[in-house]
């Protein structure tokens, strides 16, 4: 190879890479200025599984009172994997050692992996999976994860891209839940919690029409 050939290449390469980057910021953009949690986190985990070229990932919210995962969104899964969409945090498990380490996991073969003991993911048959903790001002909000069913190994620039986007969709996370807990606090009393006139207000201007568009009868008490 020529001189000019390998700088040719190399030039390919960095444009391939900032084309790739450039991709997943325009995603990240989308992402944080979206406060429907399940729109963001369907554009981050389809993306997520687009650069990893795997067959199926999901998104799980950890909720530090109770120690429990729930899955906020999935694809590639079975409906019967998908059926246990909630666990509690098992010490010495996978999510466990993941909270803990606060950094990107990644298993290229979950066979004999003693921490790998889900009966559920091992009946579904996963094999090979990348997990990103989700953190917002150093606390873990979720987990990313994207899984394929055959062993394999995942490049560094797929980590670095995961890692990416993963912290935007903890930076998703937190700007749709100060959006509620503001809307929250604008149509509740903050010592009673009950709702506020201008909530009944809010309500009234929507029922109104509504019971009119059907002509329903509409009791006020």
């Amino acid at each position: 190879m020529s001189l000019k050939d390998d700088c040719t290449e190399t030039g390919m390469g960095v444009l391939k890479q900032n084309n790739r980057l450039s991709d997943i910021i325009g995603t990240a953009r989308t992402v944080v200025s979206q406060l429907d949690l399940d729109k963001a986190f369907a554009i981050v985990l389809r993306k997520a599984m687009e650069i990893t070229q795997t067959s199926a990932g999901s998104i799980a919210l950890f909720d530090a009172k109770s120690a429990a995962m729930r899955i906020r969104a999935h694809r590639g899964f079975s409906k019967h994997f998908i059926a246990n969409r909630e666990w509690n945090v098992r010490r010495g498990g996978l999510t466990d050692r993941i909270l803990k380490a606060r950094g990107v996991t990644v298993i290229t073969n979950t066979t004999n992996k003693s921490f790998f003991t889900n009966p559920a993911a091992m009946h579904e048959g996963i094999k090979s999976l990348v997990c990103v903790p989700l953190i917002h001002s150093h606390e873990v909000v979720g987990i990313l994860y994207v899984d394929d069913f055959t062993p394999r190994k995942f490049p560094s620039g797929q980590i670095e891209a995961l890692e990416i986007l993963a912290s935007f969709a903890a930076i998703a996370i937190h700007n749709a839940r100060t959006h509620h807990r503001v809307k929250q606090q604008a149509i509740t009393d903050s010592l009673t919690g009950l709702f506020n006139r201008r909530c009944f207000e809010d309500i009234l201007s929507r029922e109104l029409p509504r019971a009119d568009r059907h002509r329903r009868e509409l009791s006020l008490a």
